[in-house]
């Protein structure tokens, strides 16, 4: 806790996987949202589990046979992820049968200056998929 409120970008960065100059660029009403991420991620304790999940698997993850994968899948990932799950992403979209990738250049983790386009999109795929 004392660390979000000493060094909330140096948090931000290693929490949320996210650029803080990025945060700081954002209009206020995002950067309470992406505050509001990592105040909820603590105790960080009870997520560790998750988050060493998180950067041994997102960045390279193994080999799986995702052409398998029939049903409609999303991949949501920015290129400055700083854990490193664009690359995981892109792969992943382009080998389930009916991939789909939603990217950007910038947004970190947690989607900085992007989250009604993420989840806009992801009503469109869920709408476009609907049976």
């Amino acid at each position: 806790w004392a660390a979000t409120k000493l060094a909330p970008g140096r948090m931000t960065q290693a929490l949320l996987a996210t650029n803080p100059a990025l945060v700081a660029a954002a209009p206020p009403a995002e950067q309470q949202r992406v505050a509001a991420i990592l105040a909820h991620i603590l105790p960080v304790s009870r997520r560790a589990a998750g988050l060493i999940d998180d950067t041994t698997w997102a960045g390279a993850p193994p080999p799986y046979p995702l052409e398998r994968i029939s049903a409609p899948t999303i991949a949501v990932s920015f290129e400055d992820d700083l854990y490193g799950t664009y690359a995981a992403a892109k792969y992943a979209s382009e080998r389930v049968q009916h991939g789909t990738l939603v990217s950007y250049p910038t947004g970190g983790h947690v989607w900085v200056g992007h989250d009604a386009e993420v989840w806009s999109a992801v009503a469109a795929f869920l709408s476009a998929h609907a049976e």
